[in-house]
């Protein structure tokens, strides 16, 4: 589970899987063949240093349903004209053919949302690569939420530039990360 990742859990891995370093959780050394398709974007995309890939319960849910995100709301602008959607989802994601489609889907966007699956965000470091999969759930929460009262909207592409152009600098990504790390360490009695 994410809250019972720590740094001594982590594998350091090559590009044929093999575990260079690290014990793994619970004693298990084996990574999870999924991580291959990680490979692809990260030979694709030199300017990528971090992905976030999960199947949280909103994002997953506009996957199932065959929905890209729409920007529709001033906190989704970060991922305005970088944001692309994969409508058919290759399958299990263990083998070279998904991580060719994957990273094919996701060109130069850094979010993707991908149909029947979840999201991967691939950042220039960790905080972009979160921030963008944080705000990505976060959306969908609201289109989906929006849905009941007539939909979503895009927004005027203008000022969703202009709002994009603001959020997504380091600086405002970077305090975003900070502060959410310190309500992490609050939590876990660490502050």
């Amino acid at each position: 589970a994410f809250d019972e990742a720590e740094e001594a859990s982590w594998l350091l891995i090559d590009d044929a899987l093999n575990v260079l370093a690290g014990e793994g959780s619970y004693g298990i050394r084996e990574p999870n063949p999924a991580t291959r398709f990680h490979l692809w974007v990260y030979r694709a995309r030199p300017d990528v240093a971090a992905i976030v890939h999960t199947h949280p319960p909103a994002a997953s849910a506009l996957a199932a349903a065959e929905q890209p995100l729409i920007v529709a709301h001033m906190d989704a602008t970060p991922l305005f004209e970088d944001t692309a959607f994969l409508g058919q989802w290759p399958g299990l994601p263990t083998a070279d053919r998904e991580g060719e489609v994957i990273a094919g889907a996701l060109q130069s966007k850094h979010a993707l949302l991908l149909a029947h699956h979840g999201l991967l965000a691939a950042g220039r470091s960790v905080q972009e690569a979160a921030f963008l999969a944080v705000f990505m759930e976060r959306m969908a929460r609201q289109q989906i939420d929006a849905a009941a009262v007539g939909g979503s909207k895009p927004i005027d592409p203008a000022e969703a530039r202009r709002a994009r152009d603001f959020l997504r600098t380091d600086r405002i990504m970077n305090i975003t990360f900070d502060a959410w790390c310190r309500k992490t360490e609050r939590r876990r009695g660490m502050l």
